[in-house]
């Protein structure tokens, strides 16, 4: 099991009885938090994580041997990469979203980023559909977006009402890929039929 905080990035090897920071030798952090980080699924041992730290650049870092190097940086200390996934069927592509709303891609294993995609607000998450992953659902602000192209264009397809409700995560049915979930400030909504309607989900007392 592995934990980003605000010191660092913690493992446990014994079902979450004793944990240790694994980067403690492997990287120098600059006061910065671990923001999210993704395992390699087919090369466990190949890990990413993105940090950063008030009034200074977000880096994604990339395991080398036993320690870490930088693969990116963001150009301003505004903009944070909050978000990293990685795609199932070919770990050599990758994603990373940012709060100034940039999709990057790195179709080589995180050794170069290009912006794929810029939106209007920060993206809080993105989700590929298990079967086919060149299908994404991204949430950015009150706004989801679907691409069936591997993000070459996105269509929107849900506004959250009323309009400053924030869409905090999403998640997919691995049982049924066309029912979608989606975590807002507002309440947790689901669609059934990929994204074409979403209905609140009535939550216990």
């Amino acid at each position: 099991i592995y934990a980003a905080v605000s010191s660092g990035l913690f493992v446990s090897s014994d079902s979450g009885s004793k944990w240790h920071n694994i980067l403690d030798s492997a990287v120098v952090l600059k006061d910065e938090a671990v923001e999210a980080f993704v395992l390699d699924p087919k090369s466990p041992e190949r890990m990413y994580i993105s940090v950063a730290a008030p009034n200074k650049i977000s880096r994604i870092l990339k395991t080398k041997g036993a320690g870490f190097y930088e693969v990116y940086s963001t150009a301003v200390s505004e903009n944070k990469v909050t978000g990293l996934w990685i795609d199932s069927f070919d770990p050599s592509v990758l994603y990373a979203g940012t709060t100034k709303g940039l999709l990057l891609i790195s179709k080589d294993f995180g050794e170069s980023w290009r912006v794929l995609k810029e939106f209007a607000g920060a993206i809080y998450d993105l989700e590929m559909v298990p079967s086919d992953t060149r299908i994404l659902y991204l949430a950015a602000d009150g706004l989801i977006f679907k691409s069936v192209n591997q993000g070459v264009s996105f269509e929107q397809i849900w506004q959250a009402v009323p309009t400053l409700t924030s869409i905090n995560d999403l998640a997919i049915d691995f049982n049924n890929e066309s029912t979608i979930y989606a975590a807002t400030s507002r309440g947790l909504y689901q669609s059934v039929n990929g994204g074409k309607l979403f209905g609140q989900i009535k939550l216990p007392i």
